[in-house]
């Protein structure tokens, strides 16, 4: 990838648009069974991993995070970005483009593993436990439904004696209620609405998951 950085605003706004086609992707919306299962109201899901197959795709998103990120550390600096590895083993997610981001906003990345179970081993950091009391950190994901992966991130970070300031996602549902993030301190910051952002491209979900 040629990682030229946007300059403007305006390229931003362009990637942006562009960025919604996409969602066009063989593969890029999928159906949550365990969703569909329960009754949720929310059934499907963005595939992460199949929109960042393509390179020039990638560098795109690559620049939409970093912008959202960059315009977050204007106003707060951070020690780190911290990426969730799943514990679910399903998708990636964001953490297989950590580097490409951690290059253009310069800021340290690390790694959550949500599949460990004690706490001083579910945050991959240099440090002893006693120089992580007080370290700031912008939590990036994939896709938040209903936000409770991202709670339990916030709590492990916590158990390190971390700060969350900050939580950025590439899609989250128009339905998301955020109110339980946001009083804890935590600011919420979605790059594109699902499926809000699909239907500007003309995909229909029932549609896109059959395909």
């Amino acid at each position: 990838m040629n990682f030229v950085a946007p300059q403007s605003m305006k390229q931003i706004n362009i990637i942006n648009e562009r960025s919604n086609e996409y969602f066009k992707s063989p593969g890029s919306v999928k159906q949550c069974i365990k969703a569909k299962r329960e009754g949720r109201t929310s059934t499907h899901y963005i595939d992460f991993d199949n929109i960042t197959i393509d390179p020039y795709q990638t560098e795109d998103i690559v620049y939409l995070y970093s912008y959202y990120i960059n315009e977050i550390v204007k106003q707060n600096s951070v020690d780190f970005l911290v990426f969730i590895d799943k514990a679910d083993g399903g998708t990636v997610g964001a953490i297989k483009i950590s580097g490409a981001i951690s290059m253009q906003t310069k800021i340290p990345t690390t790694i959550l593993r949500m599949g460990k179970e004690r706490p001083s081993e579910k945050l991959k950091l240099p440090y002893e436990n006693s120089y992580r009391n007080g370290l700031k950190y912008i939590l990036i994901t994939d896709h938040v439904s209903g936000g409770q992966e991202v709670l339990n991130a916030i709590k492990a970070i916590k158990e390190n004696g971390g700060i969350v300031t900050d939580v950025v996602t590439y899609t989250s549902e128009d339905t998301l209620n955020v109110k339980n993030i946001e009083d804890i301190g935590v600011h919420f910051h979605t790059i594109k609405m699902i499926p809000l952002d699909l239907n500007r491209v003309g995909i229909s979900i029932s549609k896109a998951i059959t395909a």
